[in-house]
């Protein structure tokens, strides 16, 4: 049984005539510290068409679903930012309502929804904290920024920490997005001239070259030699998750499986 909470929720129903925009959840849930919840490992806000089911909850396998009513004509009707505080302030206080009526602590909630409110409602912002070059002559960071999907870039600062040199974007995530929290663990460097972002599988890690500004995936699998482990990552480089769109390397490693009898890169190749 799960001590923690350990994930927040937002869907809707099919029905809805407009189906809101998340970044703002996305940053909600990156900037969502855990919570003691008795059992509980998610709350999940369920948006709905119909005002009867409001406040209705569902709570099954460790899972709590509060439905709330999703207005989609006041959605559509106001500009972003006023959608996005209507969406934010929906889920909330589905959250709040779910901790309440079952003793959890409220603070991380609300926490979050004012470091939202703070922030403009604007998914954009570093992960972790800057860390310095072996010469101190400057810092590396990860910034992120939700449009369409979670772009994150190596950004390199000056000295003091108040200044990009140089931004270099290495991904964007988008469908069903992971928390930066779970997909990052470690950011170092490892030369004077490389920083290295480790995955949170502690296998895989990407790895920045500061002088040419260019960024590289580094899988375990693929690089040792498993032909799943090459398709998988031929496919990644076609279909651009986890690193950006490259049809080279991705028949590069495609060829590789293939040349091992994987029948699945073969006929992606065709």
């Amino acid at each position: 049984m799960a001590k923690f909470l350990y994930a927040l929720g937002l869907s809707s129903d099919y029905g809805l005539k407009v189906q809101p925009r998340l970044d703002v959840f996305h940053l909600y849930d990156f900037l969502f510290n855990r919570v003691e919840a008795g059992g509980c490992a998610k709350v999940s806000a369920h948006l709905v068409g119909d005002s009867e089911r409001h406040d209705e909850v569902e709570e099954r396998y460790g899972t709590v679903k509060v439905m709330r009513y999703f207005d989609s004509d006041k959605y559509a009707a106001v500009a972003r930012p006023e959608g996005d505080r209507y969406l934010l302030d929906l889920f909330h206080e589905a959250y709040v309502g779910a901790a309440e009526a079952r003793d959890w602590d409220q603070q991380p909630f609300t926490d979050a929804y004012e470091e939202v409110l703070k922030r403009e409602l604007e998914f954009s912002g570093y992960w972790a904290s800057p860390i310095k070059s072996p010469d101190g002559s400057c810092h590396a960071q990860v910034h992120f920024h939700f449009d369409d999907g979670i772009r994150t870039s190596f950004v390199l600062l000056d000295k003091k920490k108040k200044t990009e040199l140089k931004r270099t974007l290495f991904t964007v995530l988008s469908g069903e997005l992971p928390t930066l929290k779970m997909m990052h663990s470690k950011l170092e460097w490892t030369g004077a001239n490389e920083v290295r972002l480790t995955h949170s599988n502690g296998r895989d890690y990407w790895v920045y070259d500061t002088v040419a500004h260019t960024a590289r995936l580094h899988y375990g699998r693929a690089e040792d030699g498993d032909p799943g482990g090459q398709y998988d990552l031929g496919m990644m480089y076609r279909r651009g998750q986890g690193v950006l769109v490259d049809e080279a390397l991705a028949v590069h490693w495609l060829e590789k499986a293939a040349a091992q009898g994987h029948e699945r890169a073969a006929k992606a190749l065709t």
